[in-house]
């Protein structure tokens, strides 16, 4: 998984230019994670060759999660996506927003797709610790 590493090098990269934070202090605890999204905003059908905007809304369980970005996985017409986060174990609170936050990423349908795409947006982890993703299945039209 390259991905994982390209993740894992960013958030690296993060945590170095945090304020008050050295990768040196050995005090300073952070993570890699993915937030769960509890609300997609995503076009009805899709025509290949168009860009379109999706909209993943997501709950940061503390004030320690902070949005990096999306994790995505491809494999043919599926696609597996996450809301990336960055996680500094250090004096968390618990967030008791009402509303989720948005984040949007752009997904172009290649120009020769003429197939359906699934989606499966990342929801969190059952009390096994397996991943859950809410599927969506988005036609391509003509």
């Amino acid at each position: 998984m390259k991905k994982v590493l390209v993740l894992f090098l960013a958030v690296l990269g993060f945590a170095g230019v945090l304020s008050s934070c050295s990768l040196d202090d050995p005090n300073v605890n952070f993570d890699a994670g993915f937030l769960p999204v509890v609300e997609v905003d995503v076009p009805e059908y899709m025509q290949a060759g168009t860009t379109y905007p999706f909209k993943l809304y997501y709950k940061r369980p503390t004030n320690c999660y902070y949005y990096n970005g999306f994790y995505t996985e491809q494999d043919g017409n599926d696609f597996k996506v996450a809301v990336s986060s960055i996680v500094l174990y250090e004096n968390c609170m618990p967030i008791q927003e009402v509303e989720p936050e948005v984040a949007t990423f752009e997904f172009q349908c290649p120009q020769s797709s003429f197939q359906d795409y699934t989606f499966h947006f990342y929801t969190g982890q059952d009390a096994d610790g397996v991943d859950q993703y809410m599927d969506v299945t988005i036609p391509v039209e003509p």
